[in-house]
């Protein structure tokens, strides 16, 4: 048997380097060739005959119109998921801003009146005590 392709002697002619995935692929099908002379060699055709002749495949429209509408509601219902759980973030996030505020508007309004009210009582009762602890000079005769 004699074979004249001349791609089946380098794999730079008949094999290439994906880049994306780093794999080598095949893009001239030489190990079918092979395999096929290897059972015409071999001597029983049934052998060949056996094997299928290469890949045949039937579309099937409808399958995958169903597939993708599966794979598209499912893609919905993860949105939806996803869209409710950022709500609820973001309602707990208004709460703890609003409750931040109020919090900051009591503070600002009850607490530092207070403060500086109760400060100022007590500068008051410090220079009240200094001036009660002070001698009085009598005069002199």
């Amino acid at each position: 048997m004699v074979v004249a392709d001349a791609d089946l002697l380098s794999d730079d002619v008949w094999v290439q380097m994906d880049q994306q995935s780093g794999v080598r692929r095949a893009f001239a099908h030489n190990g079918p060739l092979i395999i096929g002379l290897l059972e015409r060699i071999a001597g029983n055709p049934a052998i060949a005959t056996l094997r299928s002749q290469g890949a045949f495949r039937r579309p099937f429209a409808l399958v995958e119109a169903l597939r993708t509408a599966a794979q598209l509601a499912r893609l919905q219902q993860t949105v939806n998921e996803y869209r409710k759980e950022l709500c609820g973030v973001q309602y707990g996030l208004r709460s703890d801003r609003e409750e931040l505020g109020s919090r900051l508007l009591v503070i600002n309004v009850i607490a530092w009146p207070v403060i500086v009210a109760l400060a100022a009582g007590i500068w008051c009762w410090i220079a009240a005590r200094r001036i009660d602890r002070t001698p009085v000079l009598e005069p002199s005769e």
